[in-house]
């Protein structure tokens, strides 16, 4: 059973007019880290939602998560290959699970993504095709793809697909017969594809991302404008080594030394930017006030996690989940705390629960202004 990392939060703060230090901050640096900032500066509360089994509703593990009109569609390619779909308290409701050869089937998925304006669900599966559903999971169409691909994301008319073989990004719509090039991306011989949601919604801005990149990407219009560099220790050396071998090649010591961040969720806009990152460790890198300052704080979270609205959502199993860890400690002091009422068979229950936190209310957030104040 895979162990949730507690990870760290490392903030960035900025006050008063964001757009003044706009050239500071597209250079991050990622390698001080300070312990001044708590939990309670930036979390107003946690909430939990257990997902409860029922029938073929048991999930193994969470590899993504989106929500749309108050349901989660969870892809699970632990268990089983599939989208579950469960209601805003974690109800099942629906299930999309059909590997085979034929017309709607897969022996894979490494993708999907829901559209902001519809709820269609897009699943991108091997061998290469895209399916298409409807936000109840009924099938609605395929497309045929004549290459591998390992991400993919609604866009305009149409879906955003990246190679991990080529690190390219193409492009193709519902009627199109053949994706098109886009963009090339940042490639070395550490090439591979990772877990890395590589695309990155915040509302209605779309970032992207790949860890052979020290750039965050914002998608306007079709082009890829970088808004953020990351900086970071043995950035210059780590970039050599894995230009010249392959991360396989290297020893144990040597991939503990040669660690790149990797962008997994983005809050905010080119002027006042934050986002959460792994190296080794999970971080987010958030302006603040009038300086840059890191601090760490531990929370639970993982790759999959995501923002909508005002919270960022994350998940643990529910055999995992102490109520004691979330008491009022030094981590979760100053912090509502919703606990979930659990029964008998929810603690004997094998499957996720997802967790909700919910961003302080003295986070003011504007359509190009996020900032906290004391």
């Amino acid at each position: 059973m895979m162990k949730h990392t507690l990870f760290s939060l490392s903030i960035l703060v900025l006050c008063n007019s964001c757009g003044d230090r706009k050239e500071e901050a597209n250079i991050r640096d990622l390698s001080k880290v300070n312990n001044t900032i708590s939990t309670c500066s930036f979390i107003e509360q946690v909430d939990f939602i257990p997902l409860h089994e029922k029938d073929s509703f048991l999930l193994g593990e969470i590899n993504a998560i989106r929500k749309y009109d108050g349901k989660w569609y969870i892809l699970d390619n632990k268990q089983k290959t599939a989208i579950v779909a469960f209601d805003s308290v974690g109800q099942p409701v629906s299930l999309y699970d059909k590997t085979g050869n034929g017309k709607g089937e897969y022996a894979e998925i490494t993708g999907f993504d829901v559209s902001p304006e519809t709820g269609d669900i897009c699943i991108l599966c091997g061998p290469p095709k895209i399916i298409i559903l409807d936000k109840d999971l009924k099938f609605k169409q395929e497309i045929k793809l004549s290459d591998y691909y390992w991400r993919i994301c609604w866009y305009d008319a149409g879906f955003l697909l990246y190679s991990a073989n080529n690190a390219t990004v193409d492009y193709i719509t519902l009627e199109q017969g053949k994706a098109r090039k886009i963009f090339q991306a940042e490639s070395d011989m550490y090439n591979v594809a990772g877990t890395e949601p590589v695309f990155i919604r915040d509302g209605d801005n779309l970032y992207f991302h790949t860890e052979q990149s020290d750039a965050l990407y914002e998608i306007k219009d079709f082009e890829f404008v970088p808004v953020v560099s990351l900086d970071y220790p043995l950035k210059k050396e780590t970039e050599q080594i894995l230009h010249k071998r392959y991360y396989g090649d290297l020893n144990v010591q040597e991939r503990m030394k040669y660690v790149r961040p990797t962008v997994n969720c983005v809050i905010g806009n080119d002027t006042c930017l934050s986002f959460i990152y792994s190296r080794m460790l999970y971080y987010i890198n958030m302006p603040y006030k009038n300086h840059y300052i890191n601090s760490v704080l531990k929370i639970d979270c993982g790759r999959s996690t995501i923002k909508t609205g005002n919270q960022l959502i994350s998940w643990k199993y529910i055999s995992e989940y102490d109520p004691e860890s979330y008491s009022d400690n030094s981590l979760y002091k100053g912090i509502k705390v919703n606990h979930p009422v659990m029964n008998d068979s929810l603690r004997r229950s094998g499957n996720p629960m997802l967790i909700l936190y919910t961003l302080k209310k003295t986070f003011v957030m504007r359509k190009y202004v996020f900032f906290i104040s004391d």
